[in-house]
């Protein structure tokens, strides 16, 4: 039959469960994700699939079942002709099926947070500086971003005496653009003035605060920001899993994160390139650097950390302002302290590497 072979794939692999998978048709995950999934496409000599110049070894297309290891580098080909895993020859173990079952979860997370977001509200509090100021590209990813929510401020701190013209034009058209002077080279006090701006009235009725910092870099995925708030959104599908319920202090975390922060990559996403404001059981202070080395799979599952920022973070508004910004030296990070008071504070921090943010080279 067409699944004697997928059948007995399982039942090498499983033997426990040989009794459940022969009296029953395959599990209906493995099954959608098959009925998603085309292809393993491979490339030569272990080209980089996100090289425009990479080339095709067709010949070494694999199923979908098949296992690839190590030393194959390609990508996984779904339904539609989406790519998911493309990875050079440096990757963990893989199968498509199960990337494109990941990745088709992840698209329904997207719509949901899509759904949520429309009834959000909440303010941009963006820093630049002499070297990264805000340009029509920025500015217009902005307003795409916050087109998404209900409703938007946007706070920005820039260079005072460096003119520009179209944050100028942006401010005079629109009343909710508040722009902030500063001609300090002290990023934690820019970031404390932001703080201290969302304390007022005006703004207690905001939810969340999206702080994006431009030295860092100046490109986000708005789907990844979708899939955050789409992970607050109950669903069955992530209820059932009680070992994820176990991080957040036995809650829900992924419906109950209130700090999240974004997966920082290079250009040619291979490598995270904010490893100085990450910790967790494993990065710690000693060896944060070797998380430089690390590239994320977009299709990986959120997790709880110590500390992180990555460009973009989300943070809901009272946890924002509950806490102040302290100048760090060069080889360290100001958020470190920083996420320290959140946690002391009750937060619960969620890094999601489906929420991409493009730094600066």
């Amino acid at each position: 039959s067409t699944w004697g072979p997928i059948r007995a794939h399982v039942m090498l692999s499983f033997p426990l469960f040989v009794v459940v998978v022969v009296s029953s048709p395959i599990p209906s995950e493995l099954s959608h994700s098959l009925s998603k999934c085309v292809a393993w496409r491979q490339m030569m000599e272990c080209d980089d699939p996100l090289d425009a110049n990479a080339r095709r070894d067709e010949q070494s297309d694999r199923s979908c079942l098949q296992t690839i290891p190590p030393g194959w580098s390609g990508y996984c080909e779904c339904e539609g002709g989406h790519r998911v895993s493309e990875v050079g020859c440096l990757h963990a173990d893989l199968t498509c099926a199960e990337s494109c079952l990941k990745y088709f979860h992840v698209e329904r997370v997207i719509g949901r947070g899509k759904e949520r977001m429309r009834s959000v509200s909440v303010a941009f509090a963006v820093v630049t500086d002499e070297k990264h100021e805000i340009d029509d590209t920025i500015i217009s990813k902005l307003k795409e971003t916050a087109q998404l929510f209900r409703a938007s401020s946007f706070l920005i701190v820039h260079d005072e005496n460096i003119p520009n013209s179209s944050l100028e034009k942006w401010s005079n058209e629109n009343k909710a653009v508040v722009l902030v002077p500063f001609n300090s080279h002290d990023t934690a006090n820019a970031r404390n003035i932001l703080i201290s701006i969302l304390h007022a009235a005006e703004y207690e009725q905001l939810n969340w605060v999206i702080h994006v910092d431009l030295t860092i870099g100046g490109d986000w995925d708005i789907n990844g920001i979708c899939h955050t708030f789409g992970l607050r959104t109950p669903s069955p599908d992530i209820r059932t899993h009680k070992r994820r319920e176990m991080l957040f202090f036995q809650q829900k975390w992924f419906e109950n994160w209130d700090v999240a922060c974004s997966n920082a990559v290079t250009r040619n996403k291979r490598h995270f390139c904010d490893s100085k404001s990450f910790r967790n059981f494993y990065f710690r202070n000693d060896n944060y650097e070797e998380h430089e080395l690390v590239n994320h799979n977009e299709l990986d599952e959120p997790m709880a950390v110590h500390s992180c920022f990555g460009g973009l973070a989300i943070y809901s508004r009272t946890r924002w302002t509950s806490c102040k910004f302290k100048p760090a030296p060069s080889e360290s990070s100001e958020y470190l302290e920083f996420n320290q008071c959140l946690l002391k504070n009750g937060a619960k921090m969620l890094f999601n590497p489906r929420q991409t943010f493009q730094c600066h080279d």
